[in-house]
């Protein structure tokens, strides 16, 4: 059973969040790119409320290679 307190504590805090990468090449940095992962924290953890690093990693490498390969197409 919800009372006020608990509905108001589910609208402060989303499990969604974004993550944004910034990729700059070159000793200036002029050339930069910056990619976005918005997700929820729940597919990083199991049951048991351990971080799976494995999968964190995972998706942090695919918006890192992805913001590095558009920064490359923008030289």
């Amino acid at each position: 059973m919800k009372n006020d307190r608990d509905e108001c504590f589910d609208c402060r805090y989303d499990d969604k969040y974004t993550l944004t990468v910034q990729y700059n090449d070159g000793k200036d940095g002029s050339t930069g790119c910056s990619g976005v992962l918005f997700n929820s924290v729940g597919n990083y953890f199991d049951e048991n409320g351990v971080l799976c690093y494995d999968r964190f990693t995972e998706d942090l490498k695919k918006i890192y290679d992805q913001t590095r390969s558009n920064a490359r197409k923008v030289k």
